[in-house]
């Protein structure tokens, strides 16, 4: 059940995946163990809590996500899961408890996470571990740092690495994220080759996972490159893959990067109105961090107005209800570490 899982998964049928996990956890808890299966009730349901996590997290249901990650982890004993694995599984569950964390709004206990993943990852020495985990890294960087320059060193490191071990899957994720990051950079012309060869890639397949996150990507760097009408129509297709795939977890996201291509081509109202979707979306879903980067984008172009006191408020709003929400968080959780420097991983 678990590879049939694995397989609607990376073809973006997360809907029908999220169903077969919620029969995997069923199956586990009332799994009666032998010594010829191998494995036991705690295991399967570990594994069930693993995927359901992944795979809420792509949904878009961060509390859940996250809820899910913690109790895989509580569970999660490699003595008791048999057979050989693509990776990990420790590792890949702090990963996507780390990205849950991320979204959410819980940054440093994220980066905490981060830090626990590498530190098993360094230790089991598993390339596909490795690769797994430097492109989750690789992707919570991308909402995180805003340096363009930064986001390319680490994904040229995560490319090399990919290459020399043959996964060609994260091998063409770094890829195409090179090429908007050289964009963002103003290196239109190596960009343009990196995405033409990926392209027919792209737009052969059909639906895959992650396929709105590359448009998104692809039109928030078109943006930067003072190309916002093409970025605009990346944001189409964006939005008709989520429709078809329910992969909403960027979906505040495509719309606060739709408000910047709007502003930047003087249609503000528009603009303005994207920017107060996302910033609903994420306040339904709880990412505070989509709700914090929607709300300072529409902060800006305030400012730019001259409309200040608005400015202010949806700053003092979003900014405010996070602290809440992170404080009250913390202090359900005492032995978490108040860190504010992110660490720089070991590539």
């Amino acid at each position: 059940m678990s590879g049939q899982l694995a397989h609607r998964l990376f073809r973006a049928e997360l809907g029908s995946a999220y169903q077969l996990s919620k029969e995997l956890l069923k199956l586990g808890k009332i799994w009666n163990p032998s010594p010829a299966r191998g494995w036991t009730s705690e295991a399967i349901t570990s594994v069930a809590y693993s995927m359901r996590g992944n795979i809420g997290l792509l949904l878009g249901n961060f509390t859940a996500a996250r809820a899910d990650s913690e109790m895989a982890l509580r569970l999660y004993d490699l003595a008791f899961v048999p057979g050989q694995w693509f990776g990990d599984g420790q590792t890949i569950i702090l990963s996507v408890y780390m990205e849950s964390l991320t979204h959410l709004g819980y940054l440093d206990q994220a980066r905490l996470r981060r830090d626990e993943a590498l530190a098993r990852a360094r230790l089991i020495n598993h390339a596909g571990t490795t690769a797994f985990l430097l492109s989750s890294i690789a992707g919570y960087e991308a909402h995180t740092e805003t340096d363009p320059s930064i986001l390319l060193d680490h994904v040229l490191k995560l490319e090399a690495f990919c290459s020399r071990h043959g996964f060609s899957r994260f091998e063409k994720s770094a890829k195409w994220q090179r090429g908007c990051y050289l964009m963002a950079l103003g290196r239109s012309a190596e960009a343009t080759a990196l995405h033409a060869e990926l392209g027919s890639e792209l737009r052969a397949r059909g639906s895959f996972l992650c396929k709105p996150t590359w448009l998104m990507s692809l039109a928030d760097a078109l943006g930067k490159a003072g190309r916002p009408k093409e970025g605009l129509k990346q944001l189409e297709d964006a939005a008709h893959q989520i429709e078809i795939t329910e992969e909403r977890w960027a979906e505040p996201n495509m719309h606060r990067i739709r408000g910047e291509l709007l502003r930047a081509t003087g249609d503000l109202a528009e603009a303005e109105a994207s920017f107060h979707q996302a910033i609903a979306i994420a306040r339904r879903r709880s990412p505070r961090l989509w709700e914090l980067r929607a709300a300072t984008c529409l902060a800006r172009m305030w400012l730019h107005q001259g409309k200040h006191d608005e400015a202010a408020i949806s700053s003092h709003r979003s900014i405010v209800g996070s602290l809440k929400d992170s404080t009250r968080r913390f202090w359900k959780r005492p032995g978490q570490c108040r860190n504010r420097s992110p660490i720089e991983p070991r590539w």
